[in-house]
């Protein structure tokens, strides 16, 4: 008998996943969220994608930002994202 693990996300996914549900939870483009954090919107993109990891200083001010604890971008939970809206990056 042949026994399937299924792969657990890694942190940096479980954070990417997040991040992006907080975003389109409150209907915010990238170019939005990056405008109120302080960094650009290809930082935004490439976390989202869990390409970069997030420097703690950035981590807390998203974690202001969207009023939520730090820990909130890591538990596992199941998100259902919405379809981005057409023209977001």
């Amino acid at each position: 008998m042949i026994k399937y693990r299924l792969r657990q996300k890694t942190v940096r996914e479980s954070f990417a996943h997040s991040l992006r549900y907080f975003r389109v939870k409150r209907e915010w483009s990238q170019t939005t969220l990056a405008n109120k954090v302080g960094v650009s919107q290809n930082m935004i993109s490439s976390l989202e994608k869990g390409l970069r990891w997030v420097k703690p200083e950035v981590l807390d001010r998203l974690s202001v930002i969207f009023g939520i604890g730090v820990d909130q971008f890591f538990v596992e939970k199941k998100r259902k994202l919405c379809a981005p809206k057409r023209g977001d990056r």
